[in-house]
């Protein structure tokens, strides 16, 4: 099992905290183990703990209001050119974009961020992570202020932290199968 630390030391000193309605915060546990890829052992994480998925209904609506009492959890299938956003009524947004080598997650404009030149530099506001299969399964949590990750079969992760001014309320996609959306307590 692992937890980590949720959080950068290039600006944790000047990250928004406990006055603006933040945390310190740490991952989710994950359970290390070791995947085969193109025949060689690589170590893989998954959620530890979460209700499976599938129990969650599948979703084919573009547009879905959150549950605020609760954190998002959605496993999709993504495909070239397929995207996920998580909004508010401030216009502010998360956006994960999918190509069939990469996800991309979008920071720049999903709250507060000026609080450090090195939290949306141009390294740290687009985020890239590899896809190790064309049409990988993914699944996210997102709780407040952390996005967590995990693709193709727990090959790769990411966790991402963000400072919405206004909690997100909506989550919009397109180009997604399979998609399943339910709420972790």
């Amino acid at each position: 099992m692992l937890i980590g630390w949720a959080d950068n030391w290039d600006y944790v000193d000047k990250a928004p905290a406990a006055e603006d309605g933040y945390q310190g915060a740490m991952t989710l546990a994950r359970k290390i183990s070791l995947g085969k890829y193109r025949g060689e052992y690589r170590i893989c994480q998954r959620f530890a703990g979460l209700p499976d998925p599938f129990q969650y209904p599948e979703v084919t609506a573009e547009q879905i209001d959150l549950d605020p009492d609760g954190a998002l959890d959605l496993t999709v299938v993504s495909e070239d050119g397929s995207w996920i956003a998580l909004g508010n009524d401030l216009g502010e947004e998360l956006i994960l974009s999918c190509s069939d080598t990469e996800w991309t997650i979008d920071r720049s404009r999903a709250g507060k961020g000026d609080f450090s030149g090195k939290f949306c530099s141009a390294r740290t506001g687009m985020i890239r992570f590899p896809k190790k299969f064309a049409d990988g399964r993914l699944r996210m949590i997102f709780d407040r202020s952390i996005l967590e990750m995990e693709g193709d079969d727990g090959l790769t992760s990411a966790t991402i932290d963000v400072y919405p001014n206004a909690p997100y309320t909506k989550v919009r996609m397109s180009g997604l199968k399979n998609c399943r959306i339910g709420t972790v307590r």
